[in-house]
């Protein structure tokens, strides 16, 4: 039996694609209006942020410390960081928030392991 139907067929692929496109342009609306109004204000808009970006942050802590509280701790860390640059205006290009976010879960990650050797070594 054909099925016939007026749309064209889309790909699985283009679907992903096409929703990484829209999630990125509404992540950057988000991050224009954190930027835009005073600190407290944006709690909404703040929250899906977080609720969006949380499970992320955390699956790179669990790939690179191993370890789940050691996740849930950089999760809190990287989001706060990137919430008040956000507040702040330091995101330029509010579409590459990811890359900013990601950026930022590295640099934790390293100050982390850097903490860790130096206290083992003093042990």
């Amino acid at each position: 039996m054909v099925c016939v139907t007026n749309r064209p067929r889309v790909t699985h692929s283009y679907r992903v694609l096409y929703s990484i496109h829209v999630e990125t342009v509404e992540d950057a609306h988000l991050v224009r209006e954190i930027a835009a109004m005073r600190p407290g204000e944006a709690r909404d808009a703040e929250a899906e942020l977080y609720r969006r970006l949380a499970p992320r942050v955390r699956l790179y802590g669990l790939r690179h410390l191993r370890n789940s509280a050691a996740a849930d701790d950089l999760t809190q860390q990287v989001l706060l960081i990137a919430l008040e640059g956000l507040r702040a205006g330091r995101l330029r290009e509010p579409e590459k928030l990811a890359s900013f976010v990601l950026g930022t879960c590295r640099i934790v990650v390293l100050d982390l392991r850097r903490g860790t050797q130096r206290r083992e070594r003093l042990l």
